[in-house]
């Protein structure tokens, strides 16, 4: 089965790219990096998980059909693995630039988001 990628929203946090399984939001690496505001969003998070190999045990491989209707497989993050990233993500930043009221703000949007969905986005990876 194919999914199409969509918005989403939930107060004040909103990806261009997500995809809901079971009802929670997983969202793509370039959902990432866009809400993070990053000029090229995709390698700034695959750089980040190139050091935190760890969080792609807890992706999702889904099959995604695009605008021009040919499909693909591309992993997804739960809400936590976002805060995760995010969490790491905005310490590196903080001490390069002086960001700490956004930085504030941001981690306390993402754990209101990630906390409202966590109970049905982890589940451990398989050994």
């Amino acid at each position: 089965m194919s999914n199409k990628l969509s918005p989403f929203q939930w107060n004040d946090v909103t990806f261009n790219e997500t995809i809901l399984i079971d009802g929670v939001p997983h969202i793509t690496v370039r959902g990432i990096g866009e809400w993070l505001k990053f000029v090229f969003p995709r390698q700034a998070i695959s750089g980040t998980l190139d050091w935190l190999t760890c969080l792609n045990d807890y992706s999702a491989v889904t099959e995604v059909t695009l605008d021009n209707g040919r499909t693909r497989k591309i992993n997804v993050y739960p809400p936590m693995v976002f805060l995760v990233l995010v969490s790491f993500i905005l310490g590196q930043r903080v001490e390069r630039v002086n960001i700490s009221s956004i930085k504030d703000a941001m981690l306390s949007q993402v754990v209101s988001f990630s906390w409202h969905f966590h109970s049905n986005s982890v589940t451990l990876p398989k050994e």
